[in-house]
């Protein structure tokens, strides 16, 4: 016969332990950066209490249960009730990515999902916030099925470009905030910038030298400094084949790794190719493009190219030799209207931060000394 006994702050049902009692404690109380101390002590449980209900071996009280909601901003319906499929219609960005796993936000008042995209190893091992029912799938518009709560992914601040500080700044967004969290996707300048103008990014990261910018900035866009670093040539450690510059290219010994159509290194490897008076049909390597900086520079680490074009913290990451081209501003363009809401919000007081400056200083040569301020169009 099922035995029933009461606690101070827990009701025990069972104590043989064959009835379990689901629930979603522990992901809340994660997903809001406690540890069970910290609960417990917000709740006025013990920590042992916490664990148990965590682990579904008891069944906390009415006042426990309301307690434990209100702490961890949730509802008690949403802690214990049974696990039901919840499911999102959300525009579908780029269909051919070739996964199902998504990641979810509020854009311009609508769900936006973003897949995994392969071949990105940051990308394939975070988290993501659903999966996409590809028979609920037509004209860019998927059903996904959530792996968290709505109100724990609509605040998900999509940065756009191939910065990789931006992963960094990421994670430091996603470790602050316990409404919002952040995700970088390793995007091109260009394709940064028709993320934000099509509204499936809330930031665009782009990268240049010339003053005023190149690029077109749409209206009611803000630009906010990231940080400066060198562009330039990657070569292996000790540059044990000699390269000096572009014109060396068209003798066939050396392989290119180059990036795709609309990026900034593409543009000043055509540049560089320009200013030596020659062109690229013949260059081993040309039609060999990698997608973001990291990229480049692993081409290079692993043997696969010679050298490459890409940011000096790159080249530092991958330990590899790094010779300079010119000097680039790396910018986040955020549209006006969300400037002063809470995910921007977070971002921007990320990037005044102590810590992350210095850490952002420690991934390779970077200045960031005007690091966070907004810049006036």
């Amino acid at each position: 016969m099922e035995k029933i006994f009461y606690a101070r702050d827990v009701v025990y049902v069972n104590e043989v332990r064959t009835i379990k009692f689901p629930n979603h404690v522990q992901d809340a109380r994660t997903d809001r950066k406690m540890t069970r101390e910290e609960l417990a002590l917000a709740v006025g449980i013990t920590r042992q209490s916490v664990r148990l209900i965590e682990i579904g071996e008891v069944c906390p009280s009415a006042a426990v249960a309301l307690h434990m909601a209100k702490v961890l901003h949730t509802t008690v319906e949403a802690l214990f009730a049974e696990d039901e499929e919840q499911k999102v219609r959300a525009k579908l960005v780029d269909e051919q990515a070739g996964s199902d796993r998504v990641f979810l936000s509020a854009l311009g008042g609508s769900w936006v999902a973003r897949p995994v995209r392969y071949g990105e190893v940051a990308s394939i091992s975070q988290p993501v916030h659903g999966m996409v029912h590809t028979d609920g799938t037509s004209n860019g518009v998927a059903d996904v099925a959530l792996f968290r709560e709505p109100q724990q992914v609509k605040e998900t601040v999509f940065i756009s470009g191939c910065e990789i500080g931006l992963g960094l700044l990421s994670h430091f967004i996603q470790t602050k905030s316990m409404t919002s969290g952040a995700v970088w996707f390793n995007r091109s300048n260009q394709k940064a910038l028709s993320d934000l103008i099509t509204g499936t990014a809330h930031v665009a990261a782009i990268h240049h030298s010339a003053a005023p910018l190149a690029v077109n900035i749409p209206d009611q866009v803000r630009m906010v400094y990231f940080a400066s670093e060198e562009m330039g040539w990657v070569v292996p450690k000790g540059n044990p084949k000699g390269f000096r510059d572009a014109e060396q290219l068209l003798s066939g010994y050396f392989r290119l790794v180059n990036r795709e159509k609309g990026a900034g290194a593409r543009e000043l490897i055509d540049r560089e190719l320009r200013t030596a008076g020659r062109g690229e049909i013949a260059i081993p390597g040309y039609a060999y493009e990698a997608h973001g900086h990291l990229a480049v520079a692993e081409a290079v680490a692993m043997g696969t190219a010679d050298v490459g074009v890409a940011h000096a913290s790159a080249a530092a990451a991958m330990g590899l030799d790094f010779l300079p081209l010119q000097a680039e501003v790396s910018l986040l363009l955020v549209p006006q209207s969300l400037i002063g809401a809470g995910p921007i919000q977070q971002m921007l007081d990320v990037l005044h931060s102590s810590r992350f400056l210095r850490e952002l200083q420690a991934m390779g040569p970077y200045d960031t000394q005007h690091t966070g301020q907004i810049i006036e169009n």
